[in-house]
């Protein structure tokens, strides 16, 4: 008999079943789901003092040091901060370093712009001495490089020998075909003597050592180099095959000297003498933009593309620097003095410039919003020769005129063409000025108005014009290379200018003439090109003819940039564009 099945449990069962089902389901929902951790990062470990340090240094910092809430300066701190003030973390250490000094002033901001480099006495009599003594202070320096322990050496290599027969590229280490092996150290020291024939020092490497070794002369301004070019340019002074090592033995020997001193210098051959650089303790890795003589000292003022304007006691055997000024945010294209040669203007393809006072050693920025926004570069300025006035050129027809002491615009003054260059007469009365059509005005400062206008004949666009002490003499270069010689001694007059032609045309350059510079006393000019190597001459003026001993093939020129005599006729300064200021001594001045 088939057994009866219990309908009544098996209900119970299912609803107990039933009502687990519901429970799971209720507490399911009431639980927080689970979220699916992806990608999570671990805490970064803290960082190092020098990592902190670099990052700073990349990256900068915007924080700023400020004393807790709870601190005040003028009481104690409390007690429960006392292990945290004195135990700080590296990342307050490093804000701390790198901290934002909020309590500098505005002025002191804009002293941030500027580095000024001075010499002391004792580090120069301490050079002076030791100069005699150049080639044993030279032998002791490379001994105490030799002496240098390494940082690290190899214990294996003393113990190392190698087989130079087994391969055939140890045999090209052999000396002698009877060798076999080598020492571990010579082995090494031969495979770096192969290396460098393989492979020479490159040149910029060569020119790094140089820069580091400033005072060491180059091979073109060695004493042999000096005396070989004296010797083709003087002869009838080295006619015994003497060298002349002193300056004050050169001008008692030169014909000069020994004339009577009413005697003008006579044309043909000049005497002139080649001396030590002028920046030889700190030579110039750019081109020299400006040179000029203090007008009272015996000061060289030089001044390059590497932003920096150099300040030279000249003697013509040690030019001592006296002083550097160095402008972080401007590369020097030209710089004169000003303010009876108190001041030295600096201007550059800036819309502002820069003036140094060499008394105070303070340097001050002038925008040119005190000129009306006129111009957006003081490239180009002339210096009235009294140092009263500045012209500025633009590169259209206006002409800017500033008083050297305020920097304010004192007038302005339109030509019909293009402009090209503008010289001061003696007293600064007048102005001279030339454009492109070959136009001469002729400005009165006192009144800003043209009293005069001729056309320069015989000249091809025009590119600069100069003016002598005496106002007789105007010098005018064009882009031929030709410089046109004008008698403007009757220029005050406003009557018919006769003028217009040239009284002599010098045609011994081929290129644009840069610029031309007359001495003190007008007996000498000097015209060079800046398009071409060596390219510079000296002008006799009374007979408007070159001198044909000086320059010779000897004479280590370059390209030259600019030209200086001193105040007495003593000396002539060139700079040239490898950064050096050719220092030569003229033998018919007695003094500088």
């Amino acid at each position: 008999m088939a057994p009866i099945k219990n309908k009544s449990s098996k209900s119970a069962s299912d609803t107990k079943n039933k009502t687990m089902k519901n429970n799971d389901t209720v507490l399911k929902k009431n639980q927080p789901k689970e979220r699916v951790k992806i990608g999570k990062k671990r805490k970064a470990a803290p960082k190092t003092q020098d990592e902190l340090a670099l990052e700073k240094l990349l990256f900068g910092s915007d924080k700023i040091v400020l004393p807790p809430n709870n601190y005040n300066s003028s009481e104690n701190p409390p007690k429960n901060n006392l292990h945290a003030s004195k135990e700080k973390t590296v990342e307050d250490e490093a804000t701390d370093f790198f901290a934002i000094d909020t309590e500098k002033t505005e002025s002191e901001l804009m002293d941030d712009l500027f580095v000024l480099d001075t010499i002391p006495e004792v580090e120069q009599n301490v050079e002076e001495k030791a100069e005699p003594n150049d080639d044993t202070n030279s032998t002791k320096k490379k001994k105490n490089k030799t002496n240098k322990p390494l940082l690290w050496t190899d214990e294996n290599t003393e113990n190392l020998t190698v087989d130079l027969v087994s391969k055939s590229i140890t045999k090209k280490l052999r000396k002698t075909e009877n060798e076999s092996e080598l020492a571990g150290k010579e082995y090494e020291r031969r495979l770096r003597e192969q290396f460098k024939k393989i492979n020479p020092i490159p040149t910029w490497a060569t020119k790094a050592n140089k820069s580091k070794g400033k005072d060491q002369p180059s091979h073109s301004d060695s004493d042999d180099d000096i005396e070989k070019e004296n010797r083709n340019s003087n002869k009838s002074i080295y006619e015994n095959d003497n060298y002349l090592q002193d300056i004050d033995e050169f001008l008692l020997n030169s014909k000069s000297m020994q004339r009577k001193r009413n005697k003008p210098i006579e044309s043909g051959t000049i005497d002139i003498l080649r001396v030590k650089n002028a920046n030889q303790m700190d030579p110039s890795e750019s081109v020299i933009q400006q040179v000029e003589f203090h007008p009272r000292s015996n000061v060289l003022m030089v001044a390059g593309n590497d932003r920096r304007l150099g300040l030279f006691e000249v003697d013509g055997k040690k030019n001592n620097k006296i002083q550097t000024v160095f402008f972080k945010d401007m590369p020097i294209m030209n710089a004169q003095f000003i303010n009876n040669s108190d001041e030295i203007l600096a201007t550059g393809r800036r819309p502002y410039f820069y003036s140094f006072n060499i008394q105070q050693g303070t340097v001050t920025r002038h925008n040119n919003v005190l000129l009306g926004d006129n111009t957006n570069s003081f490239e180009k300025f002339k210096v009235s020769k009294d140092g009263k006035f500045i012209a500025i050129t633009s590169k259209s027809s206006q002409i800017l005129l500033l008083d050297s002491k305020s920097k304010r615009l004192v007038s302005t003054f339109n030509m019909n063409g293009t402009l090209r260059d503008v010289c001061f007469s003696t007293n600064s009365s007048y102005m001279y000025s030339i454009g492109i059509d070959s136009d001469v005005y002729m400005w009165d400062l006192r009144s800003s108005m043209c009293v005069n206008k001729w056309k320069a004949n015989e000249i091809y666009k025009p590119t600069c014009i100069s003016l002598s002490s005496d106002d007789k003499l105007m010098g005018i270069g064009d882009y031929s290379g030709i410089v046109n010689m004008f008698d403007v001694s009757n220029t005050n007059s406003l009557a018919e200018q006769t003028m217009s032609s040239p009284i002599k045309a010098i045609n011994n350059l081929t290129t644009p003439v840069s610029n031309i510079e007359f001495n003190f006393d007008n007996q000498l000019m000097a015209i060079y090109s800046r398009k071409k190597r060596d390219t510079f001459k000296l002008v006799h003026t009374a007979s408007k003819t070159v001198f044909d001993n000086w320059p010779t093939q000897n004479t280590p020129l370059g390209y030259a940039q600019c030209v200086n005599f001193s105040p007495n006729g003593g000396y002539m300064a060139i700079g040239n564009d490898k950064g050096k200021v050719l220092l030569y001594r003229i033998g018919y001045y007695p003094h500088y």
